[in-house]
């Protein structure tokens, strides 16, 4: 029997600023593609530069502070009888003009 498993982002909404749920957005979708090409991924890469052009950020530390910001919001997973919180990534880091991020596996799980 397996279990559905369903992510709630409302707190990102909720909380983010315009900029920071542009970034969130982004990056979700990158994952969720590179997921759909090549399954799982341990962990994501997205160009720093393609994401401020994106976002529509001033430079590269406000993409800085959005991630500082996403990291702050919670993910809510229901899975069967529980509720799950966890934060969007599993690690995160800005290196040689990428940002490099993983998700918790309970998260992947639930995005495909």
């Amino acid at each position: 029997m397996t279990t559905t498993m369903q992510p709630d982002f409302s707190s990102f909404h909720s909380r983010l600023s315009p900029i920071a749920l542009s970034c969130f957005n982004e990056l979700l979708d990158n994952a969720r593609d590179l997921m759909r090409r090549n399954g799982p991924q341990k962990i994501y890469e997205t160009p720093l530069a393609a994401m401020v052009e994106k976002c529509g950020a001033e430079d590269k530390d406000a993409i800085a502070q959005s991630i500082k910001d996403i990291i702050e919001c919670r993910v809510q997973i229901q899975k069967g009888e529980f509720l799950l919180f966890c934060t969007f990534f599993s690690s995160v880091c800005i290196e040689k003009g990428m940002i490099k991020y993983g998700l918790h596996q309970e998260l992947q799980d639930a995005l495909q």
